[in-house]
């Protein structure tokens, strides 16, 4: 039996085996919770009880682990775990019921929000994360108090307070990390950087560092806040993954700085022990908002960078772009005396194409003619969209020898096109190239001119016969030769 994650979710890319995944998950968990068990003092409930943010954020980053086999193996580990380390079975039982049903609630608030959400890619992602984590500590406290009260007598006001405080810590300090994981880990390279670039991206990292040791070094309860400064620099600077991990780090070690400090009072344990957890909740709260604000910010510019660049119907460079980018590339090749080489593209007979099909067929003949361009060229290669049918190319480092083959092979792939119209005719669009290089003319061509020659170029090629590609400074009858022009000739055909 197999099973595969929802296709829609980019965080599972593959096939995953229920019973191999709820060994891995519970396996994770006992040894989680094993250890939290280990270090737990007589008579308290764990202060480290990670499993329970684990788990939720393991399924919300994975959702394939959802299963029932996975909830089962979660059940099974989390309980022997706590039945090893000497609880009463009912007290086992129960205390496995609280943290599963707490999980579940988390589970289900957030399945039910986009996915962006979700991956804390919105600034009102981290608002939901909140949330969620209220709800979770909400519901395993009250379980878990209520329960305890009955079958072992405890007190239930301060073990609701402790639970409550102790899970809204690990959830907003640990979700935030799963959550934001990226899918791949790209290595950490300082060559090739520039030393200034280098010291501009470790100085928030080098303030959180002074912030934390001095912090340290003076101790009492307002030094908890003397590294929020350096962590919204670091927020600013670093990816929303970092910021979560530094964030998580940060709180790790005034938990392990200042606990045994504010903690020295017998009679206010409690409250203290409360607050305490609640102040390093909400401190994580605002760095993650601002890396997450940020993080929407960048995808906001760049989706309208790229609308801007680029041609809305085909996905091609604009014409303003592509001019922009080829003088750039241009001006490259000529400090580096190297040649290159333009093309002009034009669909043949394309106007007869929108007056017999409509143009919806014409819109979708350029979509297919752009794709088929863009994957028959090399990724340094540019290609934009001038203007209506016609396109342009750049060929970086190319001869006229090369450009002649580029030509060939975009008049091949477009001439494999055939659409199929609904009233059963066929539309199969070709080509007419015009070719002008860098290596013609001393010295070296600007854009403009090199346009100009390209241009002239393919209307020669189309009164040639179109489907064929034209060399600017050719003889007009060597376009006719087999060495230029496109095999099987003819024209756009509509039939």
């Amino acid at each position: 039996m197999s099973y595969r994650a929802v296709s829609g979710d980019p965080w599972i890319s593959q096939a995953a085996t229920p019973w191999r995944d709820s060994f891995v998950l519970g396996g994770v968990l006992f040894l989680c919770s094993a250890v939290a068990l280990g270090l737990r003092s007589p008579g308290h409930l764990s202060s480290l009880w990670l499993s329970n943010a684990l788990l939720l954020g393991w399924m919300l980053r994975s959702p394939a682990y959802s299963h029932r086999h996975c909830w089962t193996a979660a059940a099974v580990a989390m309980a022997l775990a706590e039945w090893l380390s000497g609880s009463p079975l009912d007290q086992t039982l129960w205390l496995t019921f609280a943290d599963l049903a707490a999980v579940a609630c988390g589970w289900v608030m957030m399945r039910r929000l986009p996915l962006r959400v979700r991956q804390m890619r919105s600034p009102s992602s981290v608002l939901h994360l909140v949330m969620c984590s209220l709800l979770v500590s909400v519901v395993g406290a009250v379980l878990g108090s209520v329960g305890m009260h009955q079958l072992m007598h405890w007190p239930w006001q301060p073990m609701m307070a402790m639970w409550f405080s102790s899970e809204l810590m690990h959830m907003t300090l640990l979700l935030p990390v799963l959550l934001s994981f990226p899918a791949s880990l790209e290595p950490l390279s300082w060559r090739g950087q520039p030393f200034r670039q280098i010291v501009q991206a470790l100085l928030p990292l080098l303030a959180l560092v002074i912030s934390e040791a001095i912090a340290i070094y003076l101790g009492g309860p307002g030094a908890l806040s003397l590294s929020m400064p350096a962590m919204l620099l670091c927020a600013m600077r670093y990816r929303l993954f970092v910021v979560a991990l530094l964030n998580l780090a940060s709180c790790a070690i005034k938990l392990a700085t200042f606990s045994d400090v504010l903690l020295t009072s017998p009679s206010s344990e409690l409250e203290t022990t409360f607050s305490f957890r609640l102040g390093l909740a909400m401190l994580s709260i605002g760095p993650l908002a601002v890396a997450c604000t940020l993080m929407a910010f960048k995808d906001m510019l760049s989706k309208l960078r790229h609308a801007v660049n680029h041609d809305a119907l085909t996905g091609l460079l604009a014409r303003t772009s592509f001019l922009e980018r080829a003088q750039r590339t241009l001006e490259r090749l000529q400090r580096e005396h190297q040649s290159g080489a333009m093309l002009m593209l034009d669909l043949d007979h394309f106007k007869h194409i929108n007056d017999r099909h409509g143009h919806a067929a014409g819109d979708r003949v350029l979509q297919e003619v752009s794709a088929r361009l863009s994957q028959a060229l090399r990724p340094h290669e540019l290609i934009g969209r001038l203007g209506g049918e016609e396109f342009a190319v750049l060929l970086p480092g190319a001869d006229c020898v090369t450009a002649r083959a580029v030509a060939q092979r975009l008049c091949e792939a477009t001439r494999e096109i055939r659409i199929d119209m609904n009233d059963g005719a066929a539309i199969c669009p070709t080509l007419s190239i015009g070719i002008g290089c860098t290596n013609m003319a001393y010295p070296p061509l600007g854009l403009s001119a090199l346009l100009r020659m390209a241009d002239t170029a393919l209307y020669q090629a189309k009164a040639s016969g179109r489907d064929r590609y034209f060399v600017a400074g050719e003889r007009p009858g060597e376009a006719d030769s087999p060495a230029f022009a496109c095999e099987h000739s003819g024209g756009a055909k509509a039939a």
